[in-house]
């Protein structure tokens, strides 16, 4: 008879040996669950805190850019009426291209920048990465677009033509 603590070489490879007969082992090392009792590595809150300064800086930016563009594009305003105006960004003078050239990249590196903290705070969040922080991240980029606008419309219409 053989001693049933022997490793049998044909079934080494199939499944550990337990010495209950069919009853799994006590500690699987394939199992990354933590047991009770251990230390779970606690997982920095680097990532949301990131997209939180990003989706700060993205607001804080264009709601600045928005105030500058907005001021000095109210004076090209056209077809003013008594709730409305459009502008016309289409002249040759220098002041004009710029403002319109302004006005783009600002909407252009906003959106971008703005995108990237909504998708990394949603990632801080699904990877408990500061969660918190990522939450923050996704609240304040995710009405960007809005803000920015509404600021650069309303820069704007204080500086119309009168």
């Amino acid at each position: 008879m053989t001693d049933p603590r022997e490793v049998d070489p044909v079934t080494a490879d199939a499944a550990p040996s337990t010495i209950d007969d069919g009853w799994p082992a006590a500690y699987d090392a394939t199992d990354s669950a933590p047991r009770p009792g251990e230390t779970v590595p606690r997982r920095g809150h680097g990532l949301g805190l990131f997209a939180l300064v990003l989706a700060l800086a993205v607001i804080f930016g264009t709601v600045i850019a928005s105030i500058l563009i907005g001021s000095e594009g109210g004076q090209f305003a056209t077809d003013r009426t008594d709730d409305s105006f459009t502008y016309n960004l289409s002249g040759d003078s220098p002041t004009v291209q710029a403002l319109a050239l302004a006005t783009g990249w600002q909407y252009i590196i906003g959106t971008a920048l703005g995108v990237w903290a909504i998708v990394q705070g949603i990632v801080a969040i699904a990877k408990n990465r500061g969660r918190l922080f990522g939450a923050l991240a996704v609240i304040i980029a995710v009405p960007g677009p809005l803000v920015s606008v509404a600021v650069t419309l309303l820069a704007a219409s204080q500086n119309l033509p009168r």
